[in-house]
């Protein structure tokens, strides 16, 4: 396993493509904190209102989508990296796509690493508190992860990188858009749009922040405006992020499962490393039985 994670890794690292995506990282960062100040109207010659909550609170929703959006853009890239364009493929062992799931999610979280400074200016507004801002932060780093093993399943699986890459792509944008129409366009019943909408990462983020939106002021249209993009005629107050996270690990994890067996060398047998993600299956659905009411609040 560790071996199998050097070797991941290193092919990783000695990509360009990492480069440039830190680069990138700073650079949209920027621009967004830029675009955000712009949208809220602040000039370089006017005072800034440290004290504003509803600029920070403007703030933050904007560095955090963008954020994410960012991470679902590079991430199938970086993935490609482990996957030679040109090579034969040949079949991998449930070791080594773990392996490959967790170097590139390593990188990954180094990424977020790098972007997470550009947050450190929101506290000046006076409008996040510290479990809103880990929350989000949470949010962002464990679609990463799902992220990451979807972008690696598919690669696995398709019969050439240009394959799974056009598939992981496909994935994301349904990932998004898809849920995000039925909520807007209020096509599902109340009780469905809260469970499209637990399953969507820009819902998810939006979440833990939306709560304390303002209801009136100068910056409460833009919010309100995406809150009908993200949420629709669900309330502001619903945890949808909490479903979301408990969500987003069991997908991932039977994806991942699904994928290792699949990919094997024929004949495929049932091996050690099944029975141990049997396992962990089965603890992580005992934790979700035993904490119901944290994952199932949105749907109440």
């Amino acid at each position: 396993m560790i071996a199998a994670f050097q070797g991941a890794w290193q092919q990783l690292v000695q990509s360009r493509r990492v480069s440039i995506c830190v680069m990138g990282t700073v650079f949209v960062m920027w621009l967004a904190m830029l675009s955000s100040i712009q949208l809220a109207n602040i000039g370089v010659n006017i005072e800034l209102p440290l004290r504003n909550a509803q600029v920070g609170r403007l703030l933050a929703t904007s560095f955090c989508l963008v954020l994410q959006g960012w991470l679902l853009a590079i991430t199938p890239s970086l993935a490609l990296r482990l996957y030679p364009i040109f090579a034969q493929p040949t079949p991998i062992s449930p070791v080594q796509l773990l392996a490959r799931i967790l170097a590139l999610w390593g990188m990954m979280l180094i990424i977020i690493i790098i972007a997470v400074p550009f947050l450190s200016i929101l506290p000046l507004f006076g409008s996040l508190s510290l479990a809103e801002m880990i929350w989000v932060l949470i949010v962002i780093v464990m679609t990463n992860l799902l992220l990451c093993t979807i972008c690696i399943c598919w690669l696995t699986l398709a019969r050439t990188p240009p394959a799974g890459l056009f598939a992981t792509y496909g994935t994301i944008l349904a990932w998004l858009i898809v849920p995000i129409l039925l909520i807007a366009t209020n096509a599902v019943p109340p009780a469905s749009a809260r469970v499209i909408a637990a399953f969507n990462p820009l819902t998810a983020l939006v979440a833990p922040l939306a709560p304390a939106f303002p209801l009136d002021g100068p910056i409460a249209n833009n919010l309100d405006m995406l809150l009908q993009i993200t949420h629709g005629a669900i309330e502001r107050t619903v945890p949808l992020h909490q479903p979301y996270l408990a969500g987003s690990g069991l997908i991932g994890w039977l994806i991942f499962g699904l994928t290792s067996f699949l990919a094997r060398p024929l004949p495929r047998r049932w091996q050690r490393f099944d029975t141990l993600w049997l396992i962990g299956l089965v603890v992580y659905l005992i934790f979700m039985f035993l904490e119901p009411e944290w994952w199932s609040a949105a749907f109440r």
